[in-house]
């Protein structure tokens, strides 16, 4: 028996079983400040957050690994703050001290953007003309690009 038979008998098994859609969430997750980090275990946080249904709001800066959101979440869930930016520089290995750029991870992630990231990426140069200063995509520019802006806050209760 393969893995997806089984899969499928204990799904008929259960009293709820799971019809292959994700239910609709009324989770909201804010990223307010994402320093980047180490890229697979962002790699993973993504999935599982677009997996999960939540609605995803990028309200300040998102660095390095934290801009492979937009690769994961749909673009209909995500939006983007008044004071959100995607910061893109080259991926980096980084060990004993030292830190090393990794061409090979740098291009696998552009190569993961939606279009209009990555075209935006390319009108600067690409890879050829990218360094470890990152460049700042803010949400003006997402806005134009057809990302939603999140509905502002209210104002905390006094």
């Amino acid at each position: 028996m393969n893995w997806l038979t089984a899969a499928m008998q204990y799904e008929k098994s259960r009293e709820h079983p799971w019809n292959g859609v994700w239910p609709k969430s009324k989770v909201t997750v804010t990223l307010q400040y994402e320093p980047g980090g180490n890229l697979q275990q962002h790699v993973e946080r993504w999935r599982d957050l677009a997996a999960s249904g939540a609605e995803v709001e990028v309200r300040g800066p998102c660095f390095s690994a934290c801009t492979l959101v937009v690769v994961y979440v749909p673009k209909e869930r995500l939006c983007f703050g008044e004071h959100a930016s995607l910061h893109f520089h080259l991926a980096t290995n980084r060990g004993d001290g030292t830190t090393t750029v990794n061409r090979d991870l740098s291009l696998w992630m552009i190569n993961n953007y939606p279009p209009d990231i990555r075209d935006w990426i390319m009108l600067r140069g690409g890879l050829a003309a990218m360094k470890f200063e990152p460049w700042k995509l803010d949400a003006l520019e997402l806005w134009r690009m057809g990302y939603r802006r999140c509905e502002p806050r209210p104002a905390p209760r006094q």
